[in-house]
């Protein structure tokens, strides 16, 4: 980030960019080039699918990740909630009103 961050200061953002495409182009073609081939398993056909869902570490990836989002989500939600009702007092219903008035200001809605 502090290089990307510098030669976004120094050049611009497309230089920025462009010199992170000469990075990562390389970097992105270094393993098929570098590693050695895998040897071939047999292939897992449409019907050995349930077989390989009962493994423990292939049930327990997809759970953690729904137990991951949903807590990240609930906190997150929580938090706007708060900020919502925090709105809603300054702005009125929705927190969509006409936003914090001045002390002193006319209310058109009272008809003045």
């Amino acid at each position: 980030m502090p290089v990307g961050t510098f030669l976004g200061e120094l050049g611009g953002r497309r230089t920025a960019f462009g010199a992170m495409a000469m990075v990562c182009g390389p970097v992105a073609v270094a393993p098929a080039v570098l590693l050695p081939p895998l040897p071939e398993a047999a292939a897992v056909r449409l019907n050995g699918v349930p077989a390989v869902l009962r493994g423990a570490p292939v049930r327990t990836g997809p759970v953690l990740v729904a137990l991951l989002g949903t807590g990240y989500f609930a906190a997150r939600g929580r938090r706007e909630g708060n900020a919502h009702a925090g709105a809603e007092a300054r702005c009125g219903p929705g927190g969509r009103g006409r936003g914090v008035e001045e002390p002193g200001a006319a209310d058109p809605a009272a008809g003045a």
